[in-house]
């Protein structure tokens, strides 16, 4: 998909009236977009809730929606407004009014000829659109809907003709929001600054940490700091914060963490917040009141989120993967769970690929293909913009993992994986699921095909762009690391996890995986004797599908370790480079080379080196 950016909120106030033009959407956070869709040609309908109080009496005028997708795919664009879904046989009717809307770069728009007063009861919004070609290689029109991640209620309604035959609250599944921002004209109210809360907020036992809280200016003038209370349960607490970025003026929107901490005990508890004062005058807004839940829980747990790639040798465009792949384990190291999956849509099947197509976690729409914790399919490119995002979640489970071979002749290896909990779940549909992943994978006959030959470096910055823009139609020579090599209970391992789960236990599985098992779709070992292995943790959402979080063990060289696999301490006896030609290079230039150590205890390894 081409680098679509999303525009940030804007305000038009005139000076001699009280009556102000807004955008509300439910990217509150203006974040970068997701794609989600069903990869299917048939008539999608999508629509949003304005139900909040201080929008009564507002006019909705017109609406702006991210379309992800080429126009030659898309047809019979509209928008419209409804007082509630509802459809006539297989078709969405819209009770209020349906216009046609039109298509520019990249957007759908629409202005409503009559605009409509929001009352008490709150109005849908939505828009609908026909997806006729599912060809294009560039964009995704198998995912059209353009979304965020949110745990926000409302923002994301969704009508298929083949997929989902009936009105779905999409978001609360998947959770996200439309992007779509809606105009409205109100007249100036009097009050100050509304609050939401999430659904689900969460601090640990004894601790102070930031709890976010959304803020919706309701006044015309700038919030710079506010006053507040809230209680946990029985517990009381109070405060004052100021904003390092004040919230300009009516109908702009901030996600504030503000520190909290409470005296009770492990659980979860009813959570409320008040907006006592902004500005040090006293708040009088509705909305200045939200509740939630709050958990207090025994630890925080390191979120990992799993970065998964569908690449090919065969796919042109799929350097990007490549690239966004090795530069997100160069910027986030440890932190980065990366999982590789080569097709045989685009590659041999006795090069790399180890699952049937139809065997991957996810529908793949176009190579290039991602997914961060199975949520919604991208382009790779995006993974570095979005990474973000899903990092600030708080995941329910935290994991550790270890490798070591289970004997001395090294013919199978062994991961031991230990999960807690941060609450207590009598029933779950929980999974652990384990793969096998190697790193350092190189193969003299392996070339990766490259439509990018002369031409400019497209998404990720990284200097490895050179390997391709320098490059021919075929680049040899490539190092390929997070190559899953091993993955046989895609949607979890049954049985891995207690039926009932208890916060804070400790949950430990182990799983082996032979050496002569470890063959590509052809029935071939595939791995050079310098590859590295480790395995994969994750715990999956059974109900979804999404990965809940990830952790990765460290490298074991695949051919020749010590006893439990711990990598060799030899040292480096004689090291030679070759260029991407497969020239040996007695001494390198400027450039890209492929280096190969040869090490005092009879192993080499290989590595990809850029020298300046």
């Amino acid at each position: 998909m081409k680098n679509l950016f999303i525009t940030a909120l804007c305000l038009a106030t005139a000076a001699s009236s009280l009556a102000a033009e807004l955008e509300y959407t439910y990217n509150v956070n203006n974040d970068d977009p997701l794609v989600y869709g069903f990869n299917k040609k048939e008539t999608y309908d999508v629509a949003i809730l304005l139900n909040d109080p201080s929008l009564v009496g507002a006019k909705v005028t017109g609406m702006k929606v991210l379309l992800p997708v080429d126009a030659s795919s898309v047809d019979n664009l509209s928008s419209w407004m409804t007082s509630e879904l509802t459809l006539d046989g297989k078709n969405n009717a819209p009770d209020i009014c349906s216009v046609e809307a039109s298509y520019s770069e990249y957007y759908l728009s629409a202005t409503f000829p009559e605009p409509y007063t929001v009352t008490s009861d709150g109005v849908y919004v939505g828009y609908s659109f026909d997806i006729t070609d599912l060809e294009d290689k560039e964009d995704y029109p198998g995912t059209p809907i353009a979304v965020v991640k949110s745990d926000m209620s409302g923002g994301l309604f969704v009508h298929s003709s083949r997929t989902r035959k009936k009105w779905a609250d999409i978001g609360a599944d998947i959770e996200a929001v439309s992007m779509m921002v809606v105009t409205l004209e109100a007249d100036y109210k009097d009050y100050d600054a509304a609050a939401t809360l999430p659904a689900n907020s969460y601090l640990p036992l004894g601790e102070e940490l930031p709890v976010a809280v959304k803020i919706v200016n309701h006044g015309q003038n700038p919030i710079q700091e506010i006053g507040y209370s809230y209680t946990i349960g029985e517990y009381a607490g109070n405060g004052s914060f100021k904003l390092e970025e004040p919230i300009n003026s009516i109908g702009d929107i901030a996600v504030v963490k503000i520190p909290m901490k409470t005296e009770a005990g492990i659980g979860t508890y009813p959570f409320t917040f008040t907006l006592e004062t902004v500005n040090g005058q006293a708040n009088t807004d509705p909305n200045r009141v939200s509740t939630g839940d709050l958990s207090v829980i025994p630890f925080i747990p390191v979120n990992r989120p799993l970065v998964e790639e569908y690449t090919g040798l065969n796919c042109g465009y799929c350097p990007r993967g490549y690239i966004a792949m090795e530069e997100m384990n160069r910027m986030n190291g440890d932190l980065f769970i990366g999982m590789a999956y080569h097709s045989d849509s685009y590659e041999s099947r006795n090069a790399m690929v180890v699952l049937e197509y139809d065997d991957f976690p996810y529908a793949v729409t176009g190579y290039p293909f991602g997914t961060i914790n199975r949520m919604a399919g991208m382009n790779p490119s995006e993974f570095p913009f979005v990474w973000d995002n899903y990092r600030n979640d708080m995941p329910v489970a935290d994991l550790e993992i270890s490798t070591e071979w289970t004997d001395e002749t090294m013919s199978e290896l062994r991961a031991t994986t230990n999960v807690r909990f941060i609450k207590d779940f009598e029933q779950h549909n929980y999974k652990l699921a384990i793969a096998l992943v190697a790193d350092n994978l190189f193969n003299s006959s392996w070339a990766q095909s490259n439509y990018f030959s002369g031409k400019e470096p497209e998404g990720v910055e990284s200097e490895l762009w050179d390997l391709f823009i320098n490059g021919y139609a075929k680049v040899p020579g490539l190092v390929f690391n997070d190559v899953v090599v091993y993955y046989k209970d895609v949607k979890g391992i049954d049985g891995a996890l207690p039926e009932s789960i208890t916060v804070g236990e400790n949950i430990t599985y182990e799983y082996s995986v032979r050496m002569d098992d470890v063959v590509n779709l052809g029935g071939t070992q595939f791995m050079n004797p310098e590859a590295k292995l480790h395995f994969v943790a994750m715990v999956l959402d059974g109900n979804t599908g999404y990965a809940i979080n990830s952790n990765k063990s460290s490298n074991v060289n695949y051919t020749t370790v010590g006893i439990n696999g711990i990598e060799s301490n030899a040292e480096v006896i004689e090291t030679i480079y070759h260029d991407l030609q497969g020239r040996r290079m007695e001494e390198p230039s400027t450039g890209i080379f492929i280096k190969k150590e040869i090490l005092s205890d009879g192993t080499t390894r290989v590595s990809k080196v850029i020298v300046r």
